[in-house]
């Protein structure tokens, strides 16, 4: 890129890539490249070569997006860095390079996509267990209505979990244990 004339040097790989010949978008320019990037990308990219072009940093990469002749965007690592300076210290020419990684970045989207899956699967056992562990109560709910309404051990369980109302306090329970038959059916179809 070369500051006094504004132009820009590329090559027939680069125009390619962007699905172009290079006749095509001669003369390119910083008005050529700023056109062809992609507006979610703009800000970030910009504010590296301005740091870079500053002096803030020898040199920039990022990794952003360009507009493909077909409408589509690809994406690019693009590094660059000044070679040569004016006396005054402001920018004469600055040279870089710009490779397609679209298909990296595909890559790492589906392994992003993949680590979520396992995760949410990791997730489901982790519940499915909490099921079995409560298909388990359940069960030992069941033993308690088949050793009868009037068990020890069920008017204990009723106690421990807060059924004062005796009124309906059978009618409630024969209606749990019904509910609770569906959902382990449910779990085990």
């Amino acid at each position: 890129w070369d500051f006094d004339t504004v132009a820009q040097v590329v090559n027939d790989v680069w125009a390619g890539m962007l699905g172009y010949g290079l006749a095509e978008l001669h003369p390119v320019t910083y008005q050529t490249w700023d056109a062809l990037l992609h507006p979610g990308d703009a800000a970030g990219v910009k504010a590296q070569i301005d740091r870079c072009i500053g002096g803030e940093t020898e040199s920039y990469e990022a990794e952003y997006r360009l507009r493909h002749r077909a409408g589509h965007y690809i994406w690019v690592l693009d590094r660059g860095r000044v070679v040569r300076r004016h006396p005054d210290g402001s920018p004469k020419l600055m040279a870089g390079i710009q490779i397609e990684i679209s298909e990296q970045k595909s890559r790492e989207a589906a392994l992003i996509r993949a680590k979520r899956e396992l995760e949410d699967m990791h997730e489901q056992i982790k519940g499915a267990d909490e099921v079995e562990n409560t298909v388990v109560k359940q069960d030992d709910l069941k033993e308690f209505v088949a050793e009868g309404m009037a068990s020890s051990r069920v008017r204990e369980y009723m106690q421990n979990t807060g059924w004062k109302n005796r009124g309906n306090m059978w009618q409630r329970f024969k209606q749990a244990i019904l509910k609770i038959d569906r959902k382990s059916t449910r779990l085990n179809s």
